[in-house]
């Protein structure tokens, strides 16, 4: 391992990705930016991932890899991995998605431009826009989950809200990761939400409005199969942040759950909602991969469930950037 101290850490957890995992690796390695080191957590993979990470790391000596016997989730992996990585500045890249080759290059130019400016506050983290792809790498869609200047950034600590960044698009500030504790396994999956909602209270998280990054819908991540739970989660990450600004102690899962149960009128609204997300998320996933049928069944339920929710989801990425087309694409 060479002596130098890479400006950036990038971290990857794997889990039986042989599919997809090479045209993430590949993206990483064909960066404008090259002062990277790569560590890969390889988390208990039965299928070929082993054999093509020491493939890939055999040709680059930028990439280490690491093993565990069994699977042990993504939050051990990339709090373990992180723990082994050098650089001041951290960088996720889900093993199914693609960055763009400008990704890092953009995002440290700003990173580096805004440590410059004399009245800045801190950048803790920054992520971009980018597009949904199908499991063939076809785009399928955009998606942008806002905060793109300070004003909206201000406004969510105001009111206790939630941080979004897609985990693939996030470089974050390695000294706030560490105090405010890494990603919580309690919080899984949505571990990605409460980390960045906390690391908020700490400096500025922004999302750069370039798409920079491939964000890969194929049904068979954790996110589609836990979707839910998820939501769940996020909500008791808001509950939290805002019990934190009151210096209140934070609610367990479980405590949470109770005072959701308190109110059972909100909370079967609340479960309504997250069915309609969950099969929103299932349809846009058929349509993607042209299980047409699927997606419209899926669509149909989701409408049944909560009409608003299919509504409000696709303004925000269908219908923008010419995807409707991209999605209708064959």
């Amino acid at each position: 391992m060479s002596t130098h101290t890479p400006a950036v850490s990038v971290i990857m957890t794997v889990h039986n990705e042989e599919d997809h995992l090479l045209d993430a690796l590949r993206s990483i390695g064909a960066q404008t930016f090259t002062d990277f080191e790569v560590v890969v957590w390889d988390d208990g993979s039965t299928d070929r991932t082993p054999e093509l990470l020491q493939s890939f790391a055999a040709k680059d000596d930028r990439v280490r890899v690491l093993s565990s016997v069994r699977n042990r989730g993504p939050v051990v992996g990339r709090n373990f991995a992180i723990d082994v990585s050098r650089a001041a500045w951290l960088a996720i890249c889900d093993a199914d998605d693609v960055w763009l080759p400008q990704k890092l290059e953009r995002q440290m130019a700003v990173l580096q431009h805004h440590s410059s400016s004399a009245d800045a506050d801190g950048l803790v983290a920054l992520g971009s826009s980018g597009h949904h792809i199908n499991a063939e790498g076809r785009v399928r869609g955009f998606f942008d989950v806002g905060l793109h200047d300070e004003a909206a950034y201000d406004n969510a600590r105001a009111s206790s809200d939630v941080f979004y960044l897609l985990n693939s698009s996030a470089i974050f500030r390695r000294d706030v990761f560490q105090l405010v504790g890494g990603y919580r396994e309690d919080y899984f999956p949505g571990e990605d939400v409460d980390l960045w909602t906390r690391m908020a209270e700490h400096g500025l998280i922004l999302n750069l409005e370039e798409p920079l990054v491939h964000y890969r819908v194929h049904g068979h991540s954790v996110s589609d199969h836990k979707m839910i739970k998820g939501l769940l989660n996020t909500q008791r990450v808001k509950a939290n942040a805002r019990r934190r600004h009151l210096e209140l102690p934070e609610l367990s899962h479980l405590e949470f759950l109770d005072v959701l149960r308190s109110h059972p009128t909100v909370y079967r609204r609340l479960l309504r909602s997250w069915m309609a997300q969950s099969l929103y998320r299932s349809a846009g996933g058929a349509l993607a991969n042209g299980r047409y049928l699927a997606g419209a069944a899926a669509m149909l339920r989701a409408l049944v469930m909560d009409v608003w929710v299919p509504f409000e989801r696709a303004q925000r990425q269908v219908f923008r950037h010419e995807t409707m087309a991209q999605l209708l694409r064959p």
